[in-house]
């Protein structure tokens, strides 16, 4: 399963009130949408906690390859991990977690979704 298929059915398996294209298209308006066979991204530019972040709204697949295509340099990135039901909203310096995933790879397949935040 493709890294945009796998996001995509996980979403939807949360039920939530936009659905999967209602939200691409929010993301592909306000941010960025990048999708290959390898790796999907979308998020936008986002101020969290009085910091100008990238926050992630979803992402699967090598999320390394998130360093080579955001649109620009911003200090923060943000994102949500939903394990077993909660929401856990992470801030991190960019710097650090670029620097975290050059050293090892990070392959995964998540959800990193609040619509409340878009």
């Amino acid at each position: 399963m493709s890294p945009y298929d796998s996001i995509k059915a996980k979403y939807e398996s949360t039920k939530p009130e936009k659905s999967w294209l209602d939200q691409l298209e929010w993301y592909a308006r306000e941010g960025f949408v990048f999708s290959t066979p390898e790796f999907f991204i979308c998020g936008c530019e986002h101020k969290i906690e009085d910091k100008d972040c990238w926050y992630v709204f979803a992402a699967a697949g090598d999320i390394g390859k998130m360093w080579d295509i955001l649109p620009y340099q911003l200090g923060w990135i943000a994102f949500e991990r939903i394990q077993g039901g909660k929401r856990d909203l992470r801030l991190y310096p960019i710097d650090d977690l670029r620097r975290l995933s050059r050293r090892q790879p990070i392959t995964h397949d998540s959800l990193i979704a609040d619509p409340a935040l878009a």
